[in-house]
């Protein structure tokens, strides 16, 4: 619930509590159509708008314009000391938005970073950490990508030598089936090794990473 008129008079944030401020829609409509009306504010009153705004824009998909609006949200909060809005913890809301749009648009590794950074401020809440493993399995290193290529390429291989099992070998060189029934069934396999364990390799990777934060952060925490 916004604030009473008692603490926040302007006639802007008068308008702004008869929004239905579920209608993310209408938030945001009522935010761009009086942006310049509102630069003229109180800062406390503008840092509000900011955040319906800002929140209203992540509900309705619009990441984009969000990670516009969350990294200064972020510096008012700590600068100015705005950390509560409506009991919530602004800074922590807007920084989960910030790492989630992040992921939304594909940037997971600037998505990993702000996970991080909220898995150090609260290790014991579990969904961080599950969005930080899923942004850390979505950065496949270059070695594992490597694989997986030449797992696709011994995969197709096999295709190939099926078809030239089927059109040449088996007319041709029937005495030579047996061995190249092996030498297929050997690209194939090295090819299936390739795909899985490369990701294999990769998930193991990323979970002793995600433990190394999280129990780093869990220290840090005990040692304070």
């Amino acid at each position: 619930m916004i604030p009473n008129s008692s603490t926040y008079d302007s006639t802007i944030i008068q308008d702004f509590q008869n929004l239905d401020r579920e209608n993310f829609y209408s938030v945001v409509h009522f935010y761009e159509a009086r942006e310049s009306e509102i630069a003229k504010i109180d800062l406390e009153e503008r840092f509000l708008l900011k955040v319906y705004y800002s929140t209203a824009l992540f509900e309705t998909g619009a990441y984009q314009k969000m990670l516009l609006e969350a990294d200064q949200i972020l510096e008012e909060s700590i600068i100015h000391n705005f950390r509560f809005i409506d009991g919530e913890d602004v800074f922590i809301k807007v920084l989960y938005q910030k790492g989630f749009s992040l992921a939304c648009i594909h940037d997971y590794q600037a998505a990993e970073k702000v996970f991080h950074d909220l898995v150090k401020i609260q290790p014991k809440h579990a969904p961080y950490r599950k969005l930080l493993k899923k942004c850390i399995l979505r950065q496949r290193p270059l070695y594992i990508k490597r694989m997986f290529a030449l797992g696709v390429f011994f995969y197709l291989l096999s295709i190939v030598l099926i078809i030239v099992n089927l059109l040449i070998v088996e007319s041709f060189y029937t005495n030579k089936l047996a061995e190249f029934e092996y030498a297929r069934f050997g690209v194939f396999s090295v090819g299936l090794l390739l795909l899985f364990g490369g990701e294999v390799v990769h998930y193991i990777a990323s979970h002793r990473k995600l433990n190394r934060v999280h129990q780093a952060a869990l220290n840090k925490q005990k040692g304070h």
